[in-house]
């Protein structure tokens, strides 16, 4: 199992890595002269902060509850910087507990960045699909969900920039598991690196 688990980071890592090195950044614009007339000869350069849209990755571990039960989860979405506000991606996510198995869930992620500053409010939304063992939330037959579930993740957070195309996330939220039969409300509490 920890071996698994190893071998996870270790990929999502790699992914990440390899992604910081073939980023882009932003980029000013070139300048803008204007052309006076001879009498004058003078010109003026304006010089414009023109966005790129960019390649981003964010990893993310920390833990999920639900039913009085801590998960350990670790999350790796990869996406576009639309633009310094908005990052749209695809995530994959391992979560796991000791006697309850393993869940893998295939999220898509939507990130809104409050400010383009050092320090910002994030809130971020992610729906997708939670596979898991039978059982994975609760031993009790009623309350058991299927093995496949709806999974959305609503929260706020903030993002510490470290460097232009690095940065670190503190973020909470609530989480929704259904099988459209039965629901299960959690939170979660994570820590991340954003590139």
């Amino acid at each position: 199992m920890k071996t698994r688990l190893l071998a996870v980071w270790v990929l999502f890592s790699s992914v990440a890595a390899f992604a910081g090195e073939n980023a882009t950044t932003t980029a000013p614009a070139t300048a803008v002269q204007q052309a006076l007339p001879p009498a004058e000869e003078t010109s003026t350069n304006i010089e414009e902060e023109v966005y790129v849209r960019r390649f981003s990755s964010i990893t993310e571990m920390g833990s999920t509850i639900a039913k009085g039960q801590g998960y350990f989860s670790v999350y790796q979405a990869v996406g576009i910087r639309v633009n310094p506000h908005v990052f749209i991606g695809e995530g994959i996510g391992i979560q796991t507990a000791p006697e309850r198995g393993i869940q893998v869930q295939l999220l898509t992620d939507l990130r809104v960045y409050a400010l383009d500053r050092k320090v910002t409010p994030v809130f971020l939304v992610q729906a997708g699909m939670n596979k898991g063992g039978n059982g994975t939330f609760s031993q009790s037959e009623k309350e058991r969900l299927g093995d496949t579930q709806l999974n959305i993740n609503a929260g706020a957070g903030v993002m510490f920039q470290a460097r232009p195309n690095a940065a670190f996330t503190l973020n909470g939220g609530y989480s929704l598991y259904s099988d459209m039969n039965r629901n299960l409300h959690g939170a979660f509490v994570k820590i991340g690196y954003v590139f």
